[in-house]
Order: structure tokens, then C-alpha cells, then sequence
């Protein structure tokens, strides 16, 4: 018996298919071992050596497939055929050798589709594990590790509320955080544009003012009204004739099959996908066999999907639109040994597969892998300049046309921008013609700051700047979210004020270590590796050589001096110039002391000098903005009508609350996220600190029905049983008849005491494979879904409100293969042993004593 392991039981499954009844395909979970979570798992005293521990819940895979290899004349390690691939195979072969349960016979086969034809021509050639790929994946995580390890401490001691910082996670988080910092130092200026609308033979078309005053203009120019209105005038005043027509023609290519992250920047741009979720449903997809392997930096496809490409094209279209010879794209990955042929659909015949995302995802792939053997597009551009009769006012108009589409007709590439485009067609127009003048408008502009980063763009600036690898982008961004350094708002990174002190900390101590060309340098250093260029201990001699005395360094200093250097570095960010010249750092509040940074204990904030006869604070990551003296301390806003009391708003640690009264007697409510802060006031406030509200007394049971906010949002109370709320509104609103029939409800649906079960917030459908209807509940610790059988949480990640069927599904399956839930076992109180006999004593002569039968001793446990 031959033993093939591959990562996933999908892919298993699939080529088991493939083979004959002479092979066994068990799948690993992914990788079944790490370095232990704990210091000293990488020596740099002994050589960089590491020390592995087996993942707890890949236990019931690694017994199968030790059981397994034993009774296998054959080890086949078929992981996917990247770096990661070549680690989990080579930690498999590890782990199989220290169980003495290794074959004799060990191969490493990889292919790039699971198809049939694949599958069997790597099977027919087999290889040796990659050395220098595996010393590639141990130079990595190995770095990764000490970093993290090592920084992490420095971190937790000298800067309050921060969590880790990861090596490439570190950089890239930079890059928003300085994105953040260029928007608020943007400051708009404003701008006129001017331009007329034209009719020549009855088509209307548009030109803009160009020359004014004899004087090309620029885009900033017209910089006022008034001077708008100067212009304005003259073009409505000006006779214009056409001057001179310029006609170009134009050839746009298409672009190349999909890499990672391409195919990462499209799915998010024109899918609206996470890049997290594009890899998961490519991943999908490569095991089900519909497209190649989807972790690649190569843009080349193979010369017979070249042909099936082309041919596919003529068939849907027409020999126009096959280029005479096939395209031929070179790719620019720096280590060829991790580039592979570009993702593409494994059958150019198969129109479409699966349903929801996983159907959107592969059109994309096909189109694109199709519009990549297509022809260019031919298109013309036509420039129209016209003068008035003083020569010194002049438009021009604009127009583009598509005289063939080529591999438009397909497919366009999605962009980041907004960038104008030219014009649609212009009518005919000759020299000396003077086309007719409608109107003429006057439009006022600012400049705009630079936008915020999208997955889509974020992933292609760290592509160009060389930061990280394509197979990593998705884990880099996974990671920025779910240690809340960043948030997501409409499809845009903002930086957290965590991220944002991280990354000012970061620069002031370990600029090196934050520089975009050092860790491109450090990623290339680690490609020599992996093409077996470089040693990988030497790359970590000099990489610790210099970090380790560097966080030392950093350790050794007192938290108010990190405190004070950072006050120093921040100073531009946190204390701008002032247009009036006034001190940027005085205090708002009381006009005398000095504002600077201090450290708390959840997190740096600015406060005034004059502690603690001046209280304002305000938060770090306010900055210097327009906003910046906004005082954080207590906000009066008016006075109870009911019991003259004072009501204040206050900050505290979980967000803005409402304060009734003071010291222990004063009654506290936080302030509910869906109420808009500029419509908060003093009506707001003597609501929330009124709940909970009685609705009214329900009609069966003669108890209260109460509406009130509690910790997981607004909801209804009645004789031990709730009903959720659909928002703050409701709570003041919701009267007895809603009221009794939303508790019922929810005592159809689960009843119970407490909140009970709840009625599920969607049904997402049928299992695709079991059948099993699926629903999206809301539990205590957040989402989940549910078949019935399977509870599986929804990563943090995942927006409940774009859940797909499919993801669902695949977060089920992934949590039934886990298996069930350990629960904790109540430790058994050791069992008394019964007391021991007491041997009968003989008698003895009267004048002798009887002594005391001896009690035993309880057994001691071997460990003692």
C-alpha cells in the first residue's frame, strides 16, 4: 500500500479519485506542528536551533497517519508546491522518522492543478524534499518568532495597552498609519474649473477652458471666484472656431493571467472580497479541482492551456479576436523557484462552476485567463482646440472611441482611482468650423487628500514596496484586524489609536526594523535562501547581531522616558504650528499649562501639566487636528427636570457614558453606539439614565414587561424570558401589543430562562452537501452558524451581513473536522481505601502491656 498525504480532506478526496485501490490519501489539517508559544523554542546561542511542538488538536490525524505509514511500503508528500507546502511535508516526514514509522520509501511529488492528467504525471515523477525551500520556511518562522518574542516583552513594559508587533504585520501597518497622518495634515485648496457646452450638427458635446487671457491655464490657476468669473465671462463673450483636429490611435493589451495578488486586488475591487476570503475560495476551488494553484507570483501559463485558451476565444467569438501569435508574459518574481504558472481555470470549456462566491470568483479567473490570449483593443483619440476671435480664450474638447474591443469585450481591469476619462465620440468637425455655444458653467473644486488604503490597494503597495510575499498578504491583514490596530469602514483601513502609538513607538526605537526597504532587502535575502543562494543561520546571525542589544537597549529605559522621547518624535503629529501663531501646546482648558503625552493604563493620552487643578485630557490619537482641543473631561449638559439633579457626560474606559448624581449614589448609563453623537444631548441623557422602562403589564401573566439596554444591546424582559430589540429608538417606543408579540416569538423559538434561544438573524439555505438547513444565529460571544449539529463562530473577519452560503458551509465542515468540543473533566476525588484490619493480638501474661495495633500508612502516588 502506497500513503499519499495532502493538506486538506477535500483534496483528498478529490485525488483519491485519480488513483488506484493501491494508494491511501489521508489529509495533515495543514500544518501539524509549530514552535512552541513559549521563550526559548529558537536558540540563537545553538546555532538558530528550533525546538517543535506537535499541534494538540492535529492528534487523532497524526495517529492515523503513523498507523498508516506502518503498514506503507510508499510515503507520497503531495502538499501544495510552495514554501508552506514543502514545510508541512518535510514537519510530516519529521514527525513519522522520530515515531520510527517511516517507509523506506519517501517522495515528494507536486502539481499545479488537481486534474486527472496532473495528478498522474506528477505521480510519475517523483522528487526529493526541497532543502533550500524548507531552510527558507525555518529562516522565516524563525524570524517571525524572535521578533515577536522578543519585542513583544519591550512592548508590553514600556507601552501601555499595546498587544504585539509581527515583523512584516509591523510594516504594513505603517503604511496606514502614514496614510492616516498625510489626511490630516491635508489641507484643501480650492480651485474653478470652466467649461461650455457645445453643439455641432445637432451633437451636443463638452470643452473645457484651457487658455485664458492668452495664457495656458493649469489646474490650479483659476484659484477664486472672481477670477472663475473673469474667465466664465470671457468664454461667454468669445465667437469660437475650431483651430486644429489631432487624431491618435491608440492599442491597449490586456493584461496577464492572474497572480496572487492581483487576483487578491481584483476580487476586492469588482467582488467586493476581503483578501482573506478571496484565498479561501480559491483555495476551494484549486481542491475541487476548477483552477490551478492559486499561490503564485508567476504570470506564464502552460503552452496547452495556451491552446485551449485560444481556442475557447474562437469559439465564443470570432478569428479577429486571436491574436496571430500566442502571448507570452514573463514574470517578475525574484526567486523563479517559488514561481509557478499563473492561476487560471484547468478546462477553458467549463463556463461556470459552483454557485454564489465561489461561481463569481471563477468567472473572474476565466475571464481573465481568456482576455490574456485576446487581442488588443484598437481605439482613437481625438483633440479638438478651438480660439475666440482675440486668439487669447480657448477650449478644448476631448473624445475617445473603441474601434475594435478586442479583449474589451471580455474583460476591463478594475482600478483604484477615479481618474477622468476622455469623452465618448465627437461629432464630425472641420477646421474653421464654429460650433454652437449653450451654456457655460463655472465649477468650484478642492483638492482632495490622498485616499485611504482598500485591501486592494494596500496589497499593491506592499507588492511594489516588496513587503512580504503574495501567499502572505491575507494573513498580514488578518492579523492588523484581529489585534484591532486597524478597522475596516467602507471598504477603507483606518488606523487605530493602538496602531497608531505602536507605529510612532516603533519608529522612534526601531526605525530600522519599520523601514520599507529593509524588509524588502530582508525578504530577498530570504529568496537567496530559498533559491539556494544564502545560508539561512547566517542571514539570522546578522539580523540578531544587531536587533537583540537594539531591544535591550530599549528595555532598560524608565516608561516616562519612552514617554518622553515619543512626546519629542510625535511633537509635529500631536502639537502642529497653529495658523495664528499661538502655542500649539497650551492648555485649551486652562490657559497655562503645557499639554504633553502621558502614559495610562490602557493607553497613551495628552493631558495638561497643571494635573491635578486642570483635568482636560484629550485622546492620543486625536493628534493635532481641527478637532484636537476638544476637552475630554466631563461635558455638563444640563439638569435632571425631575430631581434637579446634574447630569454629565463622562469618558470612561468601555466609551462615553451619561452620570447622574455623584460618588455611590450617582446612577450611570453608557451611551448606545446607534445614537449619533451630534444628536446627543440632554433629552438623550435623562432617557437612557431613566431604564429600564416599563412597557406595560402583560395581559397573561398580570407581571411587568420591562425595555431596557443591557450588555448585548436593547431588549425586552418579562417573568425570566427576553426578546431582542432591533435598536436604541425601540426601547422608548415599543408598545404592549409589539411588546407581547415579540416575546412571544422568541418563546416559540427557543424559550427558556433568560434571553433563552433567539430566532435566528438569517437562514442562509441548504447544506450543499448534507442538505442540513443552516442559520446565522447571534450568541452571547457573538455569530455563529449553525446545520443543527455543528456550531461554528464566525472569525472576526467575516462580516455576518455578507456571509455567503458556501463560507458557511465551509465553517461547519471545518469545525466538525475538528471534532467535538473537549469538556473539561471534574477532577475525581481520590478514593478512600478502606482502613486495614487490625491483626488479632495474642495473649499475653497479665503483668505484659498490650500495645497498640499499628494503623498503615496510606500508599503514597508514584510521583512522590
Amino acid at each position: 500500500m502506497q500513503l499519499v498525504i495532502v493538506e486538506s480532506p477535500a483534496k483528498a478526496k478529490t485525488i483519491e479519485k485519480y488513483l488506484g485501490s493501491d494508494f491511501k490519501v489521508l489529509a495533515s489539517y495543514g500544518h501539524i506542528r509549530d514552535l512552541p508559544p513559549k521563550d526559548g523554542s529558537v536558540d540563537p546561542d545553538d546555532g538558530f536551533a528550533m525546538t517543535w511542538q506537535n499541534y494538540p488538536d492535529k492528534a487523532k490525524q497524526l495517529k492515523e497517519i503513523t498507523a498508516e505509514s506502518k503498514k506503507a511500503t510508499r510515503l507520497i508528500l503531495a502538499t501544495d508546491p510552495d514554501r508552506e507546502g514543502e514545510a508541512i511535508s518535510w514537519h510530516v516526514q519529521e514527525v513519522l522518522r522520530n515515531k520510527k514509522a517511516l517507509p523506506d520509501i519517501v517522495d515528494r511529488v507536486t502539481f499545479n492543478a488537481i486534474t486527472k492528467a496532473a495528478v498522474t504525471e506528477a505521480m510519475a515523477h517523483p522528487r526529493a524534499l526541497d532543502e533550500d525551500l524548507i531552510d527558507a520556511y525555518r529562516a522565516r518562522r524563525a524570524l517571525d518568532y524572535l521578533v515577536g518574542f522578543t519585542l513583544s516583552p519591550v512592548l508590553w513594559r514600556k507601552l501601555p495597552g499595546a498587544k504585539s508587533a509581527g515583523r512584516v504585520q509591523s510594516v504594513s501597518l505603517r503604511l496606514i498609519v502614514e496614510r492616516e497622518r498625510e489626511i490630516e495634515a491635508f489641507r484643501p485648496q480650492e480651485y474653478w474649473s470652466v467649461t461650455a457646452q457645445m453643439e455641432q450638427g445637432g451633437q451636443a458635446f463638452e470643452a473645457r477652458l484651457t487658455v485664458h487671457d492668452g495664457k495656458k491655464l493649469g489646474k490650479m490657476d483659476l484659484a477664486t471666484e472672481d477670477q472663475a468669473m473673469l474667465a466664465k465671462a470671457a468664454v461667454e463673450q468669445g465667437l469660437f472656431t475650431v483651430e486644429s483636429i489631432e487624431t491618435k490611435p491608440l492599442t491597449r493589451n490586456p493584461p496577464p493571467p492572474f497572480t496572487t495578488s492581483t487576483l487578491q486586488q481584483e476580487a476586492a475591487r469588482k467582488l467586493g472580497y476581503s483578501a482573506s476570503h478571496t484565498m479561501r475560495i480559491a483555495q476551494q476551488l484549486y481542491e475541487d479541482g476548477a483552477i490551478t494553484y492559486m499561490r503564485t507570483d508567476g504570470v506564464q501559463m502552460d503552452g496547452s492551456a495556451i491552446s485551449a485558451a485560444r481556442k475557447a476565444i474562437a469559439d465564443r467569438y470570432d478569428a479577429s479576436y486571436v491574436p496571430d501569435s500566442p502571448r507570452i508574459y514573463k514574470s517578475k518574481a525574484k526567486n523563479a523557484q517559488e514561481a509557478h504558472e499563473a492561476i487560471r481555470p484547468t478546462s477553458f470549456t467549463q463556463r461556470s462552476v459552483g454557485s454564489g462566491d465561489h461561481a463569481k470568483l471563477y468567472d473572474l479567473v476565466l475571464k481573465r485567463a481568456m482576455a490574456s490570449q485576446m487581442a488588443s483593443a484598437r481605439l482613437e483619440r481625438t483633440t479638438v482646440e478651438m480660439l475666440d476671435g482675440t486668439g487669447k480664450t480657448g477650449l478644448r474638447a476631448t473624445g475617445q472611441v473603441v474601434k475594435f474591443p478586442g479583449f474589451l469585450a471580455l474583460y476591463e481591469e478594475g482600478r483604484d482611482d477615479d481618474k477622468d476619462e476622455d469623452g465618448g465620440l465627437l461629432p464630425a468637425m472641420s477646421k474653421g468650423d464654429s460650433p454652437a455655444k449653450k451654456a457655460v458653467d463655472a465649477i468650484q473644486h478642492f483638492t482632495q487628500p490622498p485616499p485611504r488604503y482598500s485591501e486592494a490597494s494596500l496589497v499593491k503597495k506592499m507588492e511594489e514596496l516588496g513587503i512580504g510575499r503574495p501567499s502572505t498578504y491575507a494573513s498580514i491583514i488578518k492579523t492588523l484586524k484581529d489585534r484591532a490596530y486597524v478597522r475596516i469602514e467602507k471598504n477603507r483601513f483606518f488606523a487605530e489609536e493602538s496602531g497608531r502609538l505602536l507605529t510612532g513607538f516603533l519608529e522612534r526605537f526601531f526605525d530600522r526594523y519599520v523601514a520599507y526597504d529593509y524588509t524588502a532587502g530582508l525578504e530577498d535575502e530570504l529568496d537567496e535562501v530559498s533559491g539556494g543562494r544564502a545560508q539561512w543561520q547566517a542571514i539570522l546571525e546578522a539580523f540578531w547581531h544587531d536587533f537583540k542589544p537594539k531591544t535591550v537597549e530599549v528595555m532598560e529605559k524608565l516608561p516616562s522616558e519612552v514617554t518622553a522621547e515619543l512626546d519629542t518624535f510625535l511633537e509635529p503629529y500631536l502639537f502642529p504650528e497653529k495658523e495664528d501663531g499661538t502655542d500649539p501646546r497650551l492648555c485649551p482648558r486652562c490657559n497655562e499649562g503645557k499639554l504633553a503625552l502621558r502614559g495610562g493604563r490602557f493607553g497613551a493620552f495628552v493631558a495638561c501639566s497643571n494635573y491635578p487643578e486642570c483635568k482636560f485630557t484629550r485622546r492620543f490619537a486625536q493628534g493635532g487636528g481641527a478637532n484636537a482641543d476638544e476637552d475630554e473631561g466631563p461635558q455638563e449638559l444640563g439638569v435632571d427636570p425631575d430631581s434637579d439633579e446634574k447630569i454629565t457626560k463622562k469618558v470612561g474606559r468601555f466609551g462615553p457614558y451619561v452620570e447622574k448624581g455623584e460618588g455611590k449614589e450617582a446612577k450611570r448609563s453608557s451611551i448606545p453606539k446607534d445614537i449619533p453623537a451630534e444628536d446627543f444631548g440632554l433629552e438623550w441623557a435623562v432617557k437612557l439614565l431613566s431604564l429600564p422602562r416599563e412597557v406595560g403589564i402583560h395581559p397573561e401573566t398580570s407581571e411587568p414587561v420591562m425595555a431596557q439596554i443591557g450588555r448585548y444591546g436593547p431588549y425586552l424582559s418579562h417573568n425570566g424570558s427576553s426578546a431582542r430589540l432591533e435598536n436604541t429608538q425601540e426601547v422608548f417606543e415599543i408598545g404592549m401589543n409589539a411588546a407581547v408579540a415579540k416575546l412571544a416569538d422568541a418563546a416559540k423559538n427557543g424559550g427558556g430562562r433568560g434571553r433563552g434561544k433567539m430566532e435566528p438573524l438569517k437562514i442562509m439555505g441548504n447544506h450543499p452537501r448534507t442538505e442540513s438547513e443552516i442559520k446565522l444565529m447571534d450568541g452571547r460571544y457573538g455569530p455563529y452558524v449553525t446545520d443543527g449539529t455543528t456550531n461554528a463562530s464566525l472569525p472576526k473577519t467575516v462580516d455576518k451581513d455578507q456571509l455567503t452560503l458556501e463560507e458557511a458551509a465551509q465553517l461547519i465542515d471545518d469545525r466538525a473536522a475538528k471534532g467535538p468540543a473537549k469538556k473539561r473533566a471534574k477532577k475525581a476525588a481520590p478514593k478512600k481505601k478502606p482502613a486495614a484490619k487490625k491483626k488479632p493480638v495474642a495473649k499475653k501474661k497479665p503483668a505484659a502491656k498490650k500495645k497498640p495495633a499499628a494503623k498503615k500508612a496510606p500508599a503514597k502516588a508514584k510521583a512522590e
